[in-house]
């Protein structure tokens, strides 16, 4: 029934300190109610009731085996006749909070940490959560509640102190405890490290947070935000008193390590203990909206140990979420709002999709805008969790599943001009007359180019200055008439737009980035929201970097402050996993055509032409 420590923990020193919460048999062993849990049975004055609990030996250690015999269970000093009794299976929602004030760097304890948190995490079972809060004079939350062990794992691995740094213990734990209310109303902890107190670094005598152990003692214990607080204090400078008190009146386990060295069979026997937990499960009849008094009693070998905790049975109050419907399909932007009936008060309002928070309000109207580009949603199924704290403690939560349709592939849009009555042989050889002497040559040239546009009533539009990729004439000094030039980008690669998609760049200026309001919206998360535009100037288009996080790239080479030319067949790149192939298109007719790149004039003969259109 027991499980044995690595290193022997009572030979270790390290100090198990359990209060009320754990009454100590005469053997040793103690019974902790970590928490109660309570939820109405759906059109019946009846709730379903679970009380977590674990059973510790003197050395902390848990009792596994027990049956049902082992325990008794009495609510209002009533007993429970009916009581389900074995393992907690699901899985467990943890915060994992450390401290990375200042002093953690001496005595070798960031290290210590930094490996004993990282062993914990390895060590969770896959269904359970983790979110990982670090904090000294700021709070910071390094993860959100995931189930990605690895990706948690690494991230304690590199958490580090800030020198110099305070320690706002108690806004840490209120964080945590608030962070605990977005994740399932099913088994939650938060595991609270620290080496001190709550203190600023130049000024012990001064608190460091906002917040007080009362207010965090009160979030924590009452209404149905309960979640039990395991704290750990490393090191001579903690208040043990005070660490014993958060875990005794919040349901969880208060330990201490003399030193750096007995941090990582800590977080063991915390780990443990979440692993080894029973779940008593019983129907009330009592009256909603009012506390009761829940104790458990476990017969640990033929000694009774005692717990007893208050607790809540709630009002019946509906959540409501407008604006979205579980299997919506979401094809363009929404607002969800969320409203409580009952006349209770909201305290917050949390809001996740696919397990990041996009919003979290305090005051109504309680609603956020839920926006495909914005959020970077791909094409698929997505979660939109809603946890929402009241004014009297209780959390309430729901599940909004919605699909984000696959935009079918797009056929290149372009436009084509309506048809002017084409201009005489004359007019053009007066708009583009130059001496026969100096360039009869050139005039010839416009002559056949005309003739073939105009023979096929072909719309025409003037370009200026001949540029060097398109038909011109590098020593002529006037206007030549050629077709309207045009481009094309088509994805090459990208995890959020098809391969081969075309876009057109019709436009005088076209700007690419995952905000909707982009004429190309590329929703790819290292896409900048105004990533870089493309400008049409005179004969040329030209790419141009928004001051975006990961660059813009043509061929390779990272576009300047100054721009970058794009020509025929460039690849061009925004940001590291997504990429485009540029190329020039001109309207001649109804279909989009390659332009003739780089031709000079005097490589076009009249001879290369039919005859009705030398004629012409």
């Amino acid at each position: 029934m027991k499980r044995a420590y690595a290193g022997g923990l009572a030979a270790a020193g390290l100090a198990l300190t359990v209060g009320i919460a754990a009454a100590l048999a005469q053997g040793g062993g103690g019974v902790i109610l970590n928490a109660v849990e309570a939820e109405q049975v759906p059109g019946e004055p009846l709730f379903d009731v679970t009380a977590f609990v674990t059973v510790v030996d003197a050395e902390g250690q848990p009792l596994t085996g027990l049956s049902a015999d082992d325990f008794a269970l009495s609510e209002d000093g009533e007993a429970v006749a009916s009581l389900e009794v074995g393992p907690a299976r699901q899985g467990a929602s943890i915060v994992l909070v450390l401290d990375t004030s200042g002093s953690m760097a001496a005595q070798g304890k960031m290290e210590a940490v930094q490996e004993a948190a990282t062993g914990f995490v390895r060590s969770l079972a896959p269904e359970d959560r983790i979110a990982i809060v670090s904090f000294n004079q700021q709070i910071d939350i390094l993860q959100e509640f995931s189930q990605d062990h690895t990706a948690a794992a690494s991230i304690a691995q590199l958490v580090g102190e800030e020198p110099g740094a305070g320690t706002c213990l108690y806004d840490a734990a209120y964080k945590a405890v608030v962070l605990t209310t977005t994740a399932p109303l099913d088994r939650r902890a938060v595991i609270l490290l620290t080496d001190g107190v709550d203190e600023l670094p130049d000024a012990p005598e001064v608190a460091c947070s906002t917040h007080t152990l009362d207010e965090v003692l009160a979030l924590a214990s009452g209404g149905t935000t309960r979640s039990p607080i395991y704290t750990i204090g490393v090191g001579s400078d903690v208040n043990e008193q005070e660490l014993r008190r958060i875990a005794e009146v919040t349901g969880g386990t208060a330990l201490v390590a003399p030193t750096a060295d007995e941090i990582a069979d800590l977080f063991e026997m915390v780990g443990q203990q979440l692993k080894s937990q029973y779940a008593l499960r019983y129907q009330s009849t009592a009256t909603s909206g009012e506390q009761h008094s829940l104790a458990v009693t476990v017969s640990i070998d033929g000694t009774p140990a005692v717990a007893q905790r208050e607790f809540l049975l709630p009002e019946p109050v509906v959540l409501t979420v407008a604006g979205l419907a579980d299997g919506d399909v979401l094809d363009e932007p929404v607002t969800v709002e969320v409203t409580v009936s009952g006349g209770i008060g909201v305290e917050q309002v949390v809001f996740v999709v696919d397990g990041v928070t996009i919003g979290e309000l305090t005051a109504p109207p309680f609603s956020v805008s839920l926006n495909q580009a914005d959020l970077n949603l791909q094409p698929g199924s997505h979660v939109l969790a809603v946890r929402t704290v009241l004014a009297d403690g209780q959390a309430l939560s729901q599940d909004v599943r919605f699909t984000i349709p696959v935009l079918p592939e797009e056929e290149p849009v372009v436009a084509t001009p309506q048809p002017t009555p084409a201009p005489t042989v004359a007019q053009v050889v007066q708009e583009n007359a130059v001496p026969l002497a100096a360039g009869g040559a050139a005039l010839l040239v416009v002559a056949v180019v005309f003739a073939v546009l105009s023979a096929r009533n072909r719309p025409v539009s003037k370009v200026v200055g001949g540029a060097a990729s398109y038909v011109g004439a590098e020593d002529m000094t006037g206007e030549l008439v050629i077709a309207e030039v045009l481009a094309l980008l088509t994805v090459r690669r990208s995890q959020a737009l098809l391969p081969g998609q075309p876009f057109d760049i019709g436009e005088p200026v076209v700007t690419l980035g995952h905000a909707a309001t982009n004429l190309i919206v590329v929703p790819d998360p290292p896409v900048s929201r105004f990533h870089a535009e493309i400008r049409r100037e005179d004969a040329r288009f030209r790419v141009y970097d928004l001051d975006s996080e990961e660059g813009t790239f043509v061929n390779g080479a990272r576009v300047g402050p100054e721009g970058q030319d794009l020509g025929d067949g460039d690849e061009l790149a925004l940001g590291p996993r997504t990429t485009f192939i540029f190329n020039l298109m001109s309207i001649v007719g109804d279909e989009p055509e390659t332009p003739a790149l780089g031709i000079r004039p005097d490589e076009i003969w009249a001879g290369d032409l039919d005859d009705d259109e030398a004629e012409g």
